[in-house]
């Protein structure tokens, strides 16, 4: 199935932990449920498949090693079945907002992994893979990010020290232009600061959302 990459009403965010995702999701879900009459929100992974979920779930929690082919594959198996099961489906009527795609799959193994995320990416769009149409890039300077992942008074992950965040955030702006030549994703770059996040927001954010569901409302009408 070839993807159509200039579906906007797929709303991805992406960006290295400790940048604020989670906050600006639920900002972006509220305005969007007002919006649109369908909205479907998300995660990374499906979980759909028992055997790809117990790969990536021991990888992820530093269980169980495997060979990077085993990895890549749970992770494409993942990521069909999420495809096909919950994003296209909903986009026949809605909006999908996603708290990670596959481009984090590309960003993190190769990371954690050593996978090559440039080869990972190209990987997905040989094989038609459905990328976000919209792509919201969140970031903060590492310092900042590292200060937010220490409050939230959690175990920390293994993925989420400084080192780290790092050598991600440093694949992120490697990997997002080449998706932007590649298949012309439409990235916004939005910078989550303290207290900025309001002004930001209206300025950036949310004449884009206005302007996807806008689209939608047109097909209704057509």
């Amino acid at each position: 199935m070839r993807a159509d990459q200039s579906h906007r009403r797929f709303i991805g965010l992406e960006g290295c932990d400790g940048t604020g995702k989670t906050t600006l999701r639920q900002r972006i879900a509220k305005d969007l449920s007002k919006l649109s009459p369908q909205l479907l929100e998300i995660g990374q992974h499906s979980w759909i498949d028992p055997d790809a979920a117990r790969v990536i779930l021991n990888v992820r929690e530093q269980r169980h090693t495997y060979e990077p082919a085993i990895i890549e594959e749970a992770y494409r198996r993942d990521k069909w079945l999420h495809e096909i099961t919950n994003i296209r489906p909903m986009l026949q009527e809605g909006v999908v907002l996603a708290d990670r795609t596959i481009i984090s799959d590309a960003v993190y193994q190769e990371a954690l992994y050593g996978i090559d995320a440039a080869t990972t990416i190209s990987r997905y769009i040989d094989d038609g893979y459905l990328f976000p149409g919209t792509l919201i890039y969140v970031f903060v300077d590492i310092n900042t990010a590292v200060d937010r992942i220490a409050k939230r008074g959690k175990h920390r992950r293994h993925y989420e020290r400084e080192v780290d965040l790092r050598r991600i955030r440093d694949i992120y702006l490697r990997i997002l232009p080449m998706c932007q030549a590649s298949i012309g994703l439409h990235v916004i770059r939005f910078e989550n600061i303290s207290g900025e996040l309001e002004t930001r927001y209206k300025l950036i954010i949310e004449p884009e959302l206005k302007s996807i569901v806008g689209n939608l409302h047109q097909m209704e009408v057509a």
